[in-house]
């Protein structure tokens, strides 16, 4: 059974609280930026979020242009910031990447900042920098994390 009250759509007639109700939906896009990159050119293609109670679900698909090859960690924007209260990084599911060698990166949602990242898969913990992703010719991202 299901009911409306203050707290939203309550799935639990009998205990309507905040913790059994749906608080939040939201559907949209975005316009993709690499926020760490002094103002390197990018093409939003697709960038596609939902929010269902406090989990964003994202998709994004972009067109690099020039990222400038410096030492600065390589991140690409998020629509919404995340819950800085949960300290939760989440992986995310690199789906395509043109023909660029991204065998070795593992990207990741920061836990209360609006991007993501990217780290080394081999076993160094190093970060991804602009001058490694310098060249990435395009990218399909998918992932959640909590909002």
């Amino acid at each position: 059974k299901y009911s409306f009250s203050r707290h939203g759509l309550s799935f639990n007639q009998a205990t309507a609280s905040a913790i059994n109700s749906l608080n939040a939906y939201e559907e949209g896009t975005w316009v993709v930026t690499l926020p760490n990159s002094g103002g390197a050119s990018i093409s939003t293609y697709r960038a596609r979020y939902t929010v269902v109670g406090n989990v964003c679900h994202f998709q994004l698909y972009v067109l690099m242009g020039s990222i400038p090859s410096n030492g600065s960690q390589f991140h690409i924007s998020l629509p919404i910031t995340p819950d800085s209260t949960t300290n939760d990084y989440t992986a995310v599911s690199m789906g395509y990447c043109s023909n660029f060698n991204t065998n070795s990166w593992l990207p990741i949602t920061h836990a209360y900042l609006a991007y993501i990242y990217f780290h080394r898969n081999d076993g160094s913990g190093a970060v991804i920098t602009n001058a490694q992703a310098s060249g990435l010719p395009q990218i399909i991202l998918s992932g959640h994390y909590y909002v």
